[in-house]
Order: structure tokens, then C-alpha cells, then sequence
């Protein structure tokens, strides 16, 4: 099974994708090294070495981040899958 994640700064009172407006644009997170480090704080074992696709790869589940190529980080993407679905993900 797998799952893709959008990570941004929506504003307070969204409660679903259809109340954010068409010319909605988020926030900056940061410099995407910054975004990185966040990250690492919580999640030590992903594998940045490229900070464009980070990966953390556990028994049971697989995580990539994409965090595109800009320096500035107005959002990046998780992909989450199961075991099963680990061995066909983007990064492997």
C-alpha cells in the first residue's frame, strides 16, 4: 500500500483541498537545508545524500521526500509505502 503526502503551509482555517482558492500560494518552510535538518531531528536515518530525494528505508515501511530543486522550500512530497512496495519506489 502506499501513500503520497503534500507538505505546506496552508493557512489556519482550511478543513479541505476544495476551500484553498486557485491563486493560494504558501509560504516559504525555509531554505530547503534547513528543512533538511528539521527532519534529521525527528527522523535521523534518512538518507539525504541527495537533497533533492531523501529516503529512509525501515523493515516494515519505506519513506522518500521530495523536496524538488529549489533552495527555497515552499513544500516538499512524502511517499510512503509498506514493505511490499518499497522494492518499486522512485529512489530504489
Amino acid at each position: 500500500m502506499s501513500w503520497d503526502l503534500s507538505i505546506q503551509d496552508f493557512p489556519q482555517d482550511v478543513t479541505s483541498v476544495s476551500e484553498i482558492s486557485d491563486d493560494f500560494r504558501p509560504c516559504s518552510l525555509g531554505h530547503r537545508s534547513e528543512v533538511i535538518a528539521r527532519i534529521h531531528q525527528i527522523l535521523p536515518d534518512v538518507d539525504f545524500s541527495d537533497p533533492t530525494w531523501g529516503r529512509l528505508e525501515q523493515p516494515d515501511f519505506c519513506i522518500e521526500f521530495n523536496m524538488g530543486a529549489k533552495e527555497i522550500c515552499d513544500g516538499f512530497l512524502l511517499h510512503l509505502r509498506d514493505g511490499d512496495g518499497c522494492s518499486i519506489a522512485g529512489g530504489a
